[in-house]
């Protein structure tokens, strides 16, 4: 076999240095872009009746979930396109609509 030497045990003792040193250089890194992305406002937030991006996120998933797709994007009485109707291409549509199953599942 094999005899280990103080060389052996300094390179695998660094390298468990360096993995640890990334791990905590990346969760610190998370932790401070959350903290500053939570400080600041959203785009409408408090506007009412809209109240901005996370309603509308919320809306396109009701939309999607309960209108069958061909009527996602008209406008009717269960569909007011001009309260945060859906204005992105079908993909985002059917995203919208997976997310909100997701949602109704939990």
């Amino acid at each position: 076999g094999k005899s280990h030497t103080a060389i052996d045990w300094q390179d695998k003792s660094t390298s468990v240095y360096m993995r640890s040193t990334a791990t905590t250089t990346t969760i610190v890194a998370a932790v401070l872009l959350r903290a500053c992305v939570s400080l600041h406002g959203y785009s409408g937030e408090g506007v009412p009746p809209m109240y901005g991006d996370f309603e509308a996120q919320r809306h396109w998933m009701e939309v999607t979930v309960n209108l069958p797709a061909e009527r996602w994007y008209v406008h009717g009485p269960d569909n007011d396109l001009q309260y945060w109707g859906l204005d992105y291409p079908p993909l985002s549509a059917h995203f919208s609509w997976a997310v909100g199953r997701l949602a109704q599942a939990w």
